[in-house]
């Protein structure tokens, strides 16, 4: 299913995940990064791979037309993502705040047969989410800035399609974090859901 280039591109981005910081204007100016304390440092923190088989597995299985993913990071996920649903002819639209890692993300795809199955957006979520109105959205993954989730998915809701898929990573890791947007998918579209165990917890719903 997946041939040696595709495998090279995803271990190359894992090892980023895991292994890459960059540090800010104003922390560079201040003199962090000559510290060697990685932990003041911005990191892409990404999606583990047993996570990027299941969003893979879920893709083949529901075929979804089009993805909105919020939070691209380095574009591991991205990566599942865009290999599955090239399968079907649909499209992945990822959302992303931080420049530098929509960048990584962009080189990443560059690399691979995919290009055509994403499309990448830089800038505010919201901003993008008003400006561009996905529809209809017939999967939307979220792992991004997890206080607004339950803002996006008031605002995503009409432009869902009538069978939409909602995934929320890291409600086992975060619970506190991710709980309000769970009970907001279980309390207004949930006709059906579930967790999965994952490393951080997969949230699935089906409207």
């Amino acid at each position: 299913m997946f041939d040696d280039s595709f495998l090279h591109i995803l271990d190359q981005a894992e090892d980023q995940a895991k292994n890459l910081v960059w540090y800010s204007p104003s922390q560079i100016e201040r003199g962090d990064h000559l510290n060697d304390d990685r932990t003041k440092g911005m990191r892409p923190w990404s999606i583990s791979r047993k996570t990027g088989e299941l969003l893979h597995n879920l893709v083949i299985t529901e075929k979804p037309k089009i993805i909105v993913e919020l939070g691209t990071s380095i574009g591991y996920s991205t990566l599942w993502l865009a290999h599955a649903v090239q399968q079907h002819n649909g499209h992945i639209h990822t959302l992303e705040r931080i420049p530098e890692k929509t960048a990584i993300a962009k080189e990443h795809i560059q690399n691979t047969s995919l290009q055509d199955s994403v499309s990448f957006y830089n800038g505010e979520i919201i901003d993008i989410l008003r400006e561009q109105k996905f529809q209809p959205i017939d999967m939307l993954f979220m792992d991004a800035d997890k206080s607004n989730y339950v803002m996006y998915l008031e605002f995503l809701r009409p432009y869902l399609s009538p069978y939409a898929i909602i995934i929320i990573d890291n409600v086992l890791s975060h619970p506190e974090k991710t709980e309000h947007a769970v009970n907001w998918c279980k309390e207004h579209i949930a006709q059906e859901s579930n967790i999965f165990p994952t490393e951080s917890g997969i949230f699935f719903c089906k409207t």
